[in-house]
């Protein structure tokens, strides 16, 4: 008879302890589902206040343990996830990985599929969440559009995963010493060609609230999803620079073979030439400065999970145990 998986949940959470409560509930409910033993940790990304004390009372008929890996200060939930899986690397022992948000969107009961294939693949890929139904607004879901048509030009890859995911232990103590997993863990993964496997999944609502990221925040979060291909974005860019000034090379000496000699028409020829020169400079100047800072950061100190996540660590707290 196959032993029961030992699985390790892992979650961010600032502030949203609510959620976070209701999340380990419904995890807790649905344990029956799975031939699994799991733990969860949440992680404290520097909240200002304590964990409350209903975390402290949380009964659990199924979950073997809860703790709280509280950290120094506020991260951000991609960086908080770094830190926890290096920890939990460095630290703990288990089979696999659930990574997910506590705020309702990754819904627990969609974590038997994860672990079923996961599990039909003998735990030798990342299992990820595919992104079917979205249950945001009109304008989260424009703008959505479009970071995903910026991210498919500049790296050549759609984006369909989240954090939602099944981590298998093996390739955990590989995935921590990638630095790319400090910005972003789902496009880490892809750029570090660990396995992989998707099913497809709708998005849940949150449970309470709103999202604590601003505006801001989300753009950072794209930009990080970007810096993880950094090399793929920097040659795209090159080969792109040098696309744009050979056709604007081409329209500026059609500009001028062509047409009469009027007046009019050459000063408009002109102002053209001018605007597309100028326009091609400025995006020639962009591109080179992209890709130095690109080569300059291959040359430079990068945090490595595995080795740095120490310095982020105040404490574990365990808070509910069975």
């Amino acid at each position: 008879m196959r032993r029961p998986t030992n699985l390790l949940i892992v979650m961010p959470v600032y502030e949203d302890w609510a959620s976070a409560i209701e999340v380990c509930r419904r995890i807790d409910a649905v344990m029956p589902q799975m031939s699994a033993r799991a733990g969860i940790m949440l992680i404290d990304d520097g909240s200002p206040s304590t964990h409350p004390p209903a975390l402290d009372v949380l009964e659990l008929a199924r979950i073997q343990d809860v703790h709280i890996l509280a950290l120094n200060r506020n991260l951000g939930h991609q960086r908080a996830i770094a830190v926890a899986l290096a920890y939990a690397a460095a630290n703990l022992a288990a089979d696999a990985v659930v990574i997910m948000d506590a705020d309702g969107e990754d819904p627990p009961e969609q974590i038997p599929q994860l672990l079923l294939e996961a599990e039909s693949r003998d735990f030798s890929a990342v299992v990820f969440a595919e992104r079917g139904r979205r249950v945001e607004g009109p304008l989260f879901r424009f703008l959505y559009f479009f970071y995903r048509a910026l991210h498919y030009a500049l790296t050549g890859r759609k984006i369909r995963v989240g954090n939602f995911s099944v981590l298998p232990w093996p390739l955990l103590n590989a995935l921590i010493r990638y630095p790319e997993l400090w910005n972003h863990y789902a496009a880490a993964v892809l750029q570090s060609r660990l396995p992989r496997a998707m099913i497809r999944l709708d998005r849940g609502r949150r449970i309470q609230g709103k999202s604590k990221m601003s505006f801001v925040d989300l753009v950072m979060h794209g930009l990080s999803a970007l810096f993880a291909y950094h090399d793929l974005v920097a040659t795209r860019l090159l080969i792109g620079n040098f696309v744009v000034v050979l056709a604007s090379v081409c329209l500026v000496a059609a500009l001028f073979l062509t047409g009469s000699a009027a007046p009019f028409e050459h000063w408009l020829r002109t102002t053209l030439a001018i605007a597309i020169v100028t326009m091609v400079g400025l995006f020639s100047t962009t591109s080179v400065l992209a890709i130095f800072l690109v080569v300059m950061n291959r040359s430079s100190y990068q945090f490595l999970p595995a080795r740095d996540y120490v310095h982020f660590v105040r404490q574990l707290i365990q808070v509910a145990r069975r």
